[in-house]
């Protein structure tokens, strides 16, 4: 008796773990950055680089990750409003972290020498936004078929399917 009621609480767990899963595949989406205009400029030797990004609509985000063997300043300029961002950074590698558009506009990016000398330089800069998807839709679909076939198998287990999941979930027993 003991022994029946365990396997009838391991069915019932398996199922609704398997059940659980593509519940939650399903439903909760997933957040992913969505690129919409691009500037790339590597191996460029310059004293300043004054660089037309692209239009950024409101709401959109600016990033840029730059390379420099010299000290250079950053600004991050919106056409017609401010300057979003303004750094100087000693030479290397440094990322501009992402800086949200309000107003929308033109947006554009200048890197100067902060000693007005020659410098070599690699920027990549971006205009992006953040978008939901249901990209693990899919693998909750498969999850909850599988659960609709371990139903099925539970319920008539001299089917070959049934026989089958007996045979790799030996825990549930047969009824």
């Amino acid at each position: 008796m003991a022994s029946e009621t365990r396997q009838h609480y391991a069915k019932f767990i398996v199922l609704a773990g398997l059940i659980l899963t593509g519940i939650v595949l399903i439903a909760l989406p997933t957040p992913v950055e969505q690129n919409v205009q691009v500037f790339s400029a590597p191996q460029v030797t310059t004293n300043e680089l004054p660089a037309s990004i692209g239009f950024a609509p409101p709401g959109y985000y600016a990033d840029a990750h730059v390379t420099t063997n010299n000290a250079v300043t950053v600004k991050l300029v919106l056409v017609g409003s401010a300057v979003l961002f303004s750094q100087s950074f000693p030479g290397g590698t440094f990322d501009i972290p992402r800086v949200q558009i309000i107003g929308g506009g033109n947006l554009f990016l200048t890197i100067s020498s902060t000693n007005g000398a020659f410098t070599q330089m690699n920027v990549f800069a971006r205009i992006f936004h953040d978008v939901s998807t249901y990209q693990y839709a899919w693998i909750g679909i498969g999850v909850l078929g599988v659960a609709g076939l371990f139903t099925l198998a539970i319920l008539r287990p001299e089917t070959g399917l049934g026989r089958l999941v007996y045979k790799i979930l030996p825990v549930i027993g047969r009824y």
